[in-house]
């Protein structure tokens, strides 16, 4: 049964060097084991349906976009860093920022902009 592609493999591995040893780890465990049916492979990795999901988006080029709101978002990365509305100078003071996240305002493009600075991401993720 082919799962994925080797070139796929080492495509995904030189845009991401951090998965170089999990997915080496995977691949041994794909290459050590018999897998005749699609039943056996989920009973080895339970998530396989959504992994095979991502590698199909991945190697058809299309990443999958986010089901989240830029307004979710923003939450959700404001949360993941431990930071409340008054820690967000690149929107404006703790009022503006409650304003935003109960969408009573928008993000202008230059908050887009240092927002998408601050946390590493397209300043798109947060329209």
């Amino acid at each position: 049964m082919r799962i994925i592609s080797n070139r796929a493999l080492r495509s995904f591995i030189t845009e991401h060097p951090k998965s170089t040893e999990p997915l080496a780890a995977w691949r041994r465990t794909i290459e050590k084991s018999s897998f005749a049916r699609w039943s056996d492979l989920k009973a080895a990795f339970n998530a396989v349906d959504r992994v095979g999901d991502l590698i199909a988006d991945y190697e058809a080029g299309e990443p999958p976009l986010p089901a989240a709101s830029g307004v979710e978002t923003l939450a959700f990365l404001m949360e993941q860093h431990g930071l409340g509305p008054a820690d967000l100078p690149e929107i404006g003071d703790e009022g503006q920022v409650q304003e935003v996240l109960t969408e009573r305002r928008d993000l202008d493009i230059r908050q887009l902009r240092a927002l998408g600075q601050r946390f590493g991401v397209s300043p798109g993720t947060f329209v």
